[in-house]
């Protein structure tokens, strides 16, 4: 059920199936989509810290804006208490269901908030200036 009526980004430009012209300066296509999922949690709860940490192969990142790779997952700092679990592959419904029985009792949120996110390609010779056009970031 977790990919019922989910499409790549690109599927309403009917580019599905059409091949690249090679002398194209920018190709576009779908990278598919990551396994996301939101966590909240109380960072002073240790023992929540340390049952998280080996669920995902990792200990939560503290430091602000800094992210750690674990057993096929980077998990990414949000906030004091917030944290971005990402993957290009798996299913966030059952890593919301492992952690779920991973911190039975403990005052916690985790959502799988995968549909919210996709990845587009963007390669090609003047694929830096289409970004630079479309982007409004150095």
């Amino acid at each position: 059920m977790d990919d019922f009526m989910r499409q790549g980004p690109l599927n309403d430009l009917g580019l599905v199936g059409r091949p690249s012209d090679e002398n194209a300066l920018v190709t576009m296509g779908d990278g598919g989509r990551p396994m996301v999922v939101n966590l909240r949690l109380d960072p002073a709860n240790k023992a929540a810290m340390k049952a998280i940490g080996s669920l995902l192969g990792v200990d939560l990142p503290l430091k602000a804006n800094f992210y750690v790779e674990g057993k096929g997952f980077e998990v990414h700092w949000l906030a004091p208490d917030e944290w971005m679990i990402v993957s290009g592959t798996g299913n966030g419904n059952d890593l919301v269901a492992n952690i779920e029985k991973a911190l039975t009792g403990v005052h916690h949120s985790a959502v799988n908030v995968s549909d919210n996110f996709a990845v587009i390609t963007v390669e090609g010779e003047k694929a830096r200036a289409l970004l630079q056009k479309a982007i409004p970031l150095d």
